[in-house]
C-alpha cells in the first residue's frame, strides 16, 4: 500500500491524472496482476443519498449508511471487485483457502486489495488539518477506499437460492462520505497492463463532473415515475434536472397486500410456547424468535424514497441499504451499533429490553421507569452486556461501561441501552475489525443463550431464511476504522415484493401474545416508511 498526497484536483487536471494512472500501470507490470487505485477529492457538501438516487441502478452493487443525529452518511455504488470474484481466482492457486471461515476469507480479500493499492488525493492535507484541530477528527482517513460488507445471520446460508451470500464484500467504483459539512468523493479502480489509460481518464473526468453537477445549493424537486428498481434514464436526469432531488412518494399510498398473516401469527405463538417448554427443561436460557411479513404493492417499491422516509422518521437510528447487484436490496433503520472503531477507539452497544413510547410525556416517562424496574427486561439486558464485555476482554481489551443501563428513546419504542467502550492502542498485536466482528456476532440480543445451542434451535423453530436479518452490515477501511450495525428493523425489497423482519427475545416468563405484540410494534417503522 502506498499513499500519495496530492494538492490538486486530479479530476480537473488531465495531465496529473494520466501520470498517476500510468504509474499504477507500471506497478501492475511489476506484480504481474491488477493494481488498485483510490483517488479522493474534497467536494462541496451534498446529501449522499441524493447521489445514490441519481447514479445507482438495480444492476449495480450499492450501499448506504447514515446516522442523521451524528451527521454521518456514506453512499457507494458500482463494483471494482467483490469477494466472490476474488475467491474464484484465489481458490485455483491456494488450497489453504478452503480451511478459512467467511470472516477470515473476507479479511484476506480486503488485505489483498489494500496491499495492492495506491491512495492518491487529499489524505495528507486532511492529516495536517487534523493536527491543527481545524476539522472533526472522525473524518481522518475516511476519505480513502472502503469495503462494503454484509454478512448473513448464519455462517452457511440456508438456501442456495437466497439473493445474498454468507459474506458479501465489494469495493465500490464511487463512494461519497459526509460528516456534517465535510464531504469527500472517492473513485476506486483496477489497473492492469492492458488498461487503456486515456479511456479511463476520460471516463473518470466525465463521471466526476456528472456527480458533482448535482451539488448545487438549490434543488429542483421531482416526483419520480420510476423507483430505483426502475431507474430514471441517467442522461435525461442529468441534462433535464441537473440539481435533481427525488422527493418521497409515500404520499402516493401504495395499496399493500399481506399474505397469510393469521397463519404466521399462529405459527409464531406456537413456536414461543415450544421455546418456553425447552427453557423450562433447561435446554437454553433465552432464544430470539423472528417473524416475517410478506408485502405486495401495486407498483414497484422505491428504495430511495423508503430510505428518505426512514431517516426522516427515525433520525436516531442507522438508516442502511445493501444491494446485491441483481435487483434485491436489504434495507432498514437499525438502532443497534454492533461495532464502531475510530482512531483505535472501539464502541459496541448492548441493546436489549424494550417498552412502548407514548405521546403523553408523563405516560412515556412512566413507561421508561417501569422498563428500568422490570426484572425480566433487566436480566435480558444484562445477559447482552455480560456477553459483549466478556468477548472483548477475551480479545485482550480493557472495557468501560456504566453500571446501570440508560434509556434509548426511538420514535415508537424505547430500549435499555449500555454502550461499551475499549481502546485498541495497547494491544501488542493489531487486530482486524473482522476478527472482532466474528467474535461478537451473533449477540444474545439477536440469538439468545447459549449461543451455539440456540443458533441451531432458531433454524428449527423459524419457517423462513433469515438471510441478512439481524446480521452485521457495514464497512471497513485500510486504517482499521470500521462501522457495523445489526440488520434489524429491516426488510428485503425486490420489485413489487417486500419481506419485513422483526424478532423478540423469549425467556422464562415470556407471554406469547405480548411477544407477538412486540413484533407488531417493531414492524411499524418499515410499514410506515415503505414507498
Amino acid at each position: 500500500m502506498s499513499v500519495i498526497p496530492c494538492s490538486v484536483n486530479l479530476f480537473q487536471d488531465r495531465q496529473h491524472l494520466t501520470k498517476a494512472l500510468l504509474g499504477s500501470q507500471q506497478k501492475s507490470r511489476e506484480i504481474g496482476g491488477q493494481h488498485f487505485v483510490s483517488i479522493s477529492q474534497s467536494v462541496t457538501a451534498v446529501d449522499p443519498l441524493q447521489v445514490l438516487a441519481l447514479f445507482a441502478t438495480p444492476e449495480q452493487h450499492y450501499f448506504y449508511l447514515e446516522n442523521p443525529m451524528k451527521g454521518q452518511s456514506i453512499a457507494a455504488f458500482g463494483c471494482v471487485i467483490s469477494n466472490q470474484t476474488y475467491q474464484q481466482t484465489y481458490q485455483q492457486t491456494n488450497k489453504k483457502h478452503n480451511s478459512l471461515d467467511r470472516f477470515q476469507e473476507s479479511q484476506e480479500f480486503i488485505q489483498f486489495c489494500q496491499q495492492n493499492t495506491t491512495y492518491i488525493g487529499d489524505i495528507g492535507d486532511i492529516e495536517n488539518s487534523i493536527s491543527n484541530n481545524s476539522i472533526d477528527k472522525s473524518i481522518q482517513k475516511k476519505n480513502g477506499m472502503i469495503f462494503l460488507c454484509g454478512f448473513s445471520f448464519f455462517a452457511e446460508q440456508e438456501s442456495a437460492s437466497h439473493p445474498f451470500n454468507a459474506a458479501n464484500i465489494f469495493l465500490p467504483q464511487w463512494q461519497i462520505h459526509r460528516q456534517f459539512n465535510q464531504c469527500f468523493l472517492v473513485a476506486n479502480l483496477a489497473i492492469t497492463t492492458l488498461s487503456n489509460i486515456d479511456k479511463i481518464v476520460d471516463r473518470l473526468i466525465q463521471e466526476f463532473h456528472e456527480i458533482t453537477g448535482c451539488f448545487a445549493p438549490k434543488y429542483h424537486y421531482y416526483s419520480p415515475q420510476k423507483s430505483l428498481d426502475q431507474p430514471l434514464d441517467r442522461t435525461l436526469a442529468i441534462s433535464a434536472n441537473p440539481n435533481l432531488v427525488i422527493t418521497p412518494s409515500h404520499q402516493q399510498n401504495h395499496q399493500f397486500q399481506t399474505a397469510k398473516q393469521n397463519i404466521q401469527n399462529h405459527q409464531f405463538q406456537l413456536a414461543v410456547q415450544n421455546a418456553l417448554t425447552s427453557i423450562a427443561q433447561k435446554k437454553f436460557q433465552k432464544i430470539v424468535l423472528a417473524q416475517t411479513r410478506e408485502i405486495m404493492a401495486i407498483q414497484p417499491f422505491s428504495v430511495i424514497n423508503t430510505l428518505r422516509n426512514l431517516r426522516h422518521k427515525y433520525p436516531d437510528c442507522y438508516t442502511f441499504a445493501l444491494s446485491n447487484g441483481a435487483g434485491y436490496t436489504f434495507l432498514g433503520a437499525s438502532p443497534e451499533r454492533l461495532l464502531s472503531i475510530n482512531h483505535r477507539s472501539l464502541v459496541t452497544d448492548a441493546l436489549a429490553g424494550s417498552a412502548p413510547r407514548y405521546q403523553d410525556l408523563d405516560q412515556d416517562q412512566q413507561s421508561a421507569t417501569e422498563l428500568l424496574a422490570n426484572k425480566k427486561e433487566r436480566n435480558e439486558h444484562q445477559t447482552v452486556v455480560d456477553f459483549l464485555d466478556r468477548t472483548l476482554i477475551d480479545l485482550g481489551l480493557q472495557t468501560q461501561k456504566s453500571a446501570t443501563p440508560k434509556i434509548l428513546k426511538l420514535s415508537n419504542i424505547q430500549h435499555l441501552w449500555t454502550p461499551i467502550t475499549a481502546q485498541l492502542h495497547h494491544l501488542h498485536q493489531p487486530i482486524h475489525p473482522l476478527e472482532i466482528l466474528k467474535k461478537l456476532h451473533p449477540t444474545p440480543a439477536v440469538a439468545g443463550t447459549p449461543r451455539e445451542i440456540v443458533s441451531t434451535e432458531i433454524q428449527r423453530y423459524e419457517q423462513f431464511n433469515r438471510g441478512l436479518y439481524a446480521a452485521p452490515i457495514g464497512w471497513v477501511d485500510a486504517w482499521g476504522n470500521s462501522e457495523f450495525i445489526v440488520g434489524i428493523r429491516s426488510c428485503l425489497i425486490h420489485g413489487y415484493h417486500a419481506q419485513l423482519y422483526a424478532g423478540a427475545g423469549i425467556v422464562a416468563g415470556s407471554d406469547p401474545e405480548k411477544e407477538l405484540a412486540e413484533i407488531e410494534l417493531k414492524f411499524q417503522p418499515l410499514l410506515n416508511a415503505l414507498a
